[in-house]
């Protein structure tokens, strides 16, 4: 027996999936328009589930690049030695090793081979011969000079300089040609033809020095095309003066010149025994190629440039004293290490709001299972009672399901495709548009990178659809005909009590979150990335419960509004009221669909709003003013140059205000000398700071006029008593628990880490402020001051008549808007003797942060999500109410039968669908408003823009960034015309459906009832 039913179970498998498909078939054209949509559901929810991560890689990926292509320093990856004596064969061995090491490593994303150059040590100028025939000498004397020779190759500087006159160094010949830059040429007077006669000095074990005599034919002259072009490296050429008596030039030569001559230096049978004592450079600079990078080969470069950097410390051919040594391999700038740190941040916001998405879009396609089932009711239960079984039909659904599901997994990846393609072109600045190759070069295998997001999504999708099926297993025509009567079907989230576990899991998660952040035990960072998932977790399950909770005393509210009704004196309220509370099931499902999206699309906008006005608060908050920056060490005036430096500044065109002043670093300590706080210090000229300066009511309560006339009210006072009138902000005023007219001391020594205050100042607590604007800074606690009371007390304290013991160092301007007053002010604070050696320049900031992908990624995902969960409710919305009427037909009949007006019944479903949408558009706003206000303030996300300023801040201040200044949340003026469209649609939706009522007809209905 047990054998026959082995044999048996294959054939009754077989027949049970073939019935299943021909019901399924079957029932294709009944339901074609209902599968329609719940197929355009998934495919939506699949789409993008693969256009967010495809959008989010081009978008990072087009900042990584922008951070690479900005400065040399943050695409190279440099590896240098010195050499005690130049050896020709061992630098080409080097060369091979180091080649195959970065090839194996990071092959793929190197810009060709390795660019070889020679930094030469300082070569002491004997004597200049400018004649042609070199007969006039000149020899430099009491004035030391100096020149350092930069090696490239000629044929590759070429295309990276301009000649003014000769030609470039070659290799070959008796003597080491050079160039020189024609500012260091024309401070020599020199030019082609010329002889610089250098000696350079070797030394033996026993230190004993050997000095050698060099003649270098300058034989030409040249400017390069531009400071910033990446084959120089960050090296210009400019001269250097480290005293008053010694100046350093640079030249250019050739690689073969500078290594053969070296080499032969070396080679002399008298120097036997003898190496350099200044020690030549030796590097290899392999750059990066931004056009092959994408974001996620961001962890694997780091890691290849960490193997590299172990393999060469450990390779014996990078340690052959004295012909090579001391090999070091590193990354001149520290950005791509800043940018890995931040990349999680910026993701995290994005994955967020991509599940949030994807669970409404999932509740749209579950409520369009659920309608599929409704649709097909009768028919189901008629088939279970001419002999199908529960599993045949629930075999058929699932058929279904399986269909839409593989439907939407091949078009998912091929649409998404073309749509990010589309959505970065329209988005993403001209310079940023170069990361779409990684579209365009292989879109093939883009395709196949996002089956795994499209596999996911549609298991989800096709998973939802199966359990919204399974209750046909026990429909049957009693059951049918029961809930038609009078819904008594308990939904699954009120028998499992699901609005009392999203209660419990939201508290708890808050809870954690707040003992978590009042016990510090985390650091910033972790901090971030913790509470951000942590509080949007807590406040959907909060959403959720919540509407679960008044969900289920929906069914009560209309029983209790149907006691009223039966007071009014209309019929058609009474039976729109009866009905819902009869079966309220219908509408339960749409007012929620409607409530989520509704709420999500108000979320969506205040959330934009407040990411735009995050750029400009950070923007003001980084530059302090229009335009502000630091001197150079060479242009700082002495302090009683303040009314000539701040008039030198004012007269620039297009500045209608400005201030200068002194900043620095000091430390507090807090309660012992034990304890420091460090102190982003500012001295400013308070006559003028209030006009210049731009601070929001979110850094001082009070008007930045009236704290300014504070301090120069007190400057007779302060001079007096030598204590400096001062404004703290609130971590100061808090950490040294201060109070108005509460003194504290801050040192301004460098080495105050000795505990011992050797540069003390006292200062006085005058007022109180949020944040005092500080670009780039990781410490959070400032002290504003006024720079004449200051210098004075200072300058008195140290008993000394000096004015540079506080420099005018810093400058706050207040500009005009126009294009033309712009370009005065930015180029009269690039160059000339108004130059500032760092510069920021709020509009800059401002159209950069617009501009930055990261930002463009948050805002995309947000935008795009919004719109297909709202269309996709819309549409979900006009189905539940027109399948709700047609389904009731039958019934309306009978009611026309028995003496209703078609007027009264096209009343009555207005009212259904008014008290619906009402409770709907509550219930969004509400909700709408509570999760904005919980999870707003830790999606947005603070960037920095791709220039060298804030682009390279410290990993401290980009996560401190985050917080300070604090976050905005902003009420947009669109949320009202939003919700104005939205009672809109609800208007047509309601006409759409009342009109199908109107229309119908008794005999139709009758006839076309299949009972």
């Amino acid at each position: 027996m047990a054998y026959v039913s082995r044999t048996s179970a294959k054939p009754m498998r077989l027949k049970l999936a073939l019935s299943s498909f021909t019901l399924s078939f079957w029932q294709l054209q009944r339901v074609r328009g209902l599968l329609f949509i719940t197929g355009l559901g998934v495919v939506v929810a699949v789409t993008l589930a693969c256009v967010v991560p495809l959008y989010a890689e081009v978008a990072m990926s087009a900042g990584l690049r922008g951070v690479l292509s900005v400065s040399s320093q943050n695409s190279d990856i440099v590896v240098r030695s010195v050499s005690r004596r130049i050896s020709l064969p061992t630098i080409s061995q080097a060369t091979r090793q180091m080649d195959q090491t970065l090839s194996r490593n990071l092959g793929p994303f190197l810009n060709g081979p390795a660019q070889f150059s020679v930094e030469t040590q300082l070569l002491s100028i004997s004597s200049i011969a400018r004649g042609p025939q070199g007969n006039d000498i000149y020899h430099p004397g009491a004035d030391k000079a100096s020149i350092e020779l930069i090696s490239a190759s000629a044929a590759q500087a070429v295309s990276h300089l301009k000649l003014i006159e000769g030609r470039l160094p070659q290799d070959g010949g008796n003597a080491l040609e050079i160039a020189l830059p024609q500012d260091s040429a024309e401070l020599l007077q020199v030019h082609p033809g010329s002889t610089l006669t250098v000696s350079i000095v070797l030394i033996n074990g026993f230190q004993v020095p050997v000095s050698r005599t060099l003649s270098l034919p300058v034989v030409g002259i040249f400017k390069l095309t531009g400071a910033d072009d990446p084959f120089w490296h960050g090296n210009d050429f400019q001269r250097e003066a480290p005293s008053d008596f010694f100046t350093i030039y640079k030249g250019l030569a050739s690689n073969q010149g500078v290594l053969s001559l070296f080499a032969q230096i070396g080679s002399q049978p008298a120097l036997d025994g003898y190496v350099f004592q200044q020690l030549p450079s030796l590097i290899w600079y392999y750059r990066l190629n931004p056009s092959h990078i994408s974001i996620y080969n961001l962890p694997t470069i780091l890691s290849g440039i960490q193997a590299v950097e172990a393999n060469n410390s450990d390779n014996p051919t990078f340690e052959q004293s004295p012909l090579i040594e001391q090999t070091q391999t590193y990354l001149p700038s520290t950005t791509l290490e800043h940018y890995n740190d931040r990349i999680a941040i910026a993701q995290l916001p994005v994955t967020c709001l991509l599940v949030l998405i994807l669970g409404l879009i999932l509740f749209f396609v579950s409520l369009m299972a659920d309608l599929l089932i409704d649709r097909q009711a009768d028919v189901i239960a008629l088939l279970r009672s001419r002999g199908a079984s529960g599993r045949q039909i629930f075999g058929a659904l699932v058929v279904q399901s399986i269909g839409l599901g593989l439907i939407a997994l091949i078009i998912g990846p091929l649409l998404a495709v073309p749509v990010v393609y589309f959505f970065a072109q329209h988005t993403l600045s001209l310079e940023a548009q170069g990361a779409l190759n990684l579209i365009t070069n292989n879109p093939g295998q883009v395709v196949v990178g996002l089956l795994g997001f499209a596999l996911l999504a549609t298991a989800v999708a096709v998973v939802t659809m199966v359990i919204a099926v399974m209750r046909t297993l026990r429909l049957d025509v009693l059951i049918v005909r029961r809930e038609a009567a009078r819904s008594t079907h308990r939904p699954l989230w009120q028998r499992l009590n699901l609005d009392v576990v999203a209660a419990v899991i939201a508290l708890v998660g808050f809870g954690f979150s707040t003992y978590v952040t009042n016990a510090r035990i985390l650091d910033v960072r972790s901090a971030l990335l913790l509470f951000t998932p942590l509080t949007l977790l807590g406040a959907i399950f909060f959403f959720i419960g919540g509407i679960l909770l008044l969900l289920r005393f929906f069914p009560l509210l209309l029983q209790w509004c149907t006691g009223l009704a039966t007071r009014s004196r209309g019929a058609a309220s009474l039976l729109a009221v009866a009905q819902m509370a009869r079966s309220p099931r219908q509408y339960v499902r749409m007012s929620m669909l409607l409530t989520l999206a509704s709420a999500f699309a108000i979320f969506t906008l205040i959330c934009i709003s407040s990411q735009s006005q995050r750029v400009v608060d950070v923007a003001a908050y980084q530059s302090g003013a229009d335009f502000s920056g630091t001197l150079p060490e060479a242009d700082i005036f002495p302090a009683s140059h303040l009314a000539d430096a701040t008039a030198q500044y004012h007269h620039i065109p297009g500045v209608t205000s400005a201030t200068v002043g002194y900043v620095a670093f000091a430390n507090a300590f807090i309660g012992s000398r034990a304890t420091t706080l460090p102190i982003d210090f500012k001295a400013v000229d308070a006559s003028t700071f209030g006009r210049t300066a731009l601070w929001t009511t979110r850094d001082s309560s009070q008007p930045l006029d009236t704290l300014m006339q504070q301090l120069v009210a007190r400057r007779a006072a302060a001079l007096s008593s030598k204590v400096v009138p001062a404004i703290v902000d609130a971590t100061v005023w808090d950490t040294l628990h201060l109070t108005p007219g509460a003194s504290f001391t801050l040192d301004f020594s460098v080495s105050s880490a000795t505990n011992s205050l050797s540069d003390p100042v006292k200062f006085v607590a005058v007022a109180e402020v949020a944040h005092i604007p500080s670009p780039n800074s990781d410490l959070g606690s400032g002290v504003l001051v006024d720079y004449q009371s200051y210098a004075a007390i200072y300058t008195a304290l140290h008993d000394v008549n000096s004015q540079w013991l506080i420099p005018i160092n810093a400058v706050w301007l207040r500009t005009l808007d126009d294009p033309a007053s712009l370009r005065s002010v930015r180029k009269a604070l690039s160059t000339g003797s108004l130059s500032l050696e760092t510069m920021f320049d709020r509009r800059s900031i401002l159209a950069n942060l617009y501009q930055e992908p990261l930002y463009l990624t948050l805002v995309g995902v947000l935008a795009a999500g919004a719109i297909a969960a709202l269309l996709l409710a819309l549409i979900g919305s006009v189905l539940v109410s027109w399948l709700n009427v047609r389904s009731r037909l039958l019934n309306f009949t009978v009611l026309r039968a028995i003496g209703a007006s078609q007027g009264q019944i096209a009343l009555t479903v207005m009212w259904e669908q008014c008290i619906t949408y009402t409770t709907a558009v509550i219930l969004s706003m509400v909700f709408g408003a509570i999760f904005t206000a919980m999870v707003v303030p830790e999606l947005v996300f603070t960037s920095v823009t791709q220039n060298t300023i804030t682009g390279d801040m410290s990993t401290a201040a980009f996560y401190l960034a985050q917080s300070v200044p604090p976050i905005q949340i902003v009420v947009p003026s669109s949320l009202g015309i939003a919700l104005a469209a939205l009672v809109a649609l609800c208007i047509v939706t309601l006409s759409l459906v009342v009109r199908v009522v109107a229309r119908s007809s008794m005999g139709q209905v009758l006839r076309l009832n299949a009972d």
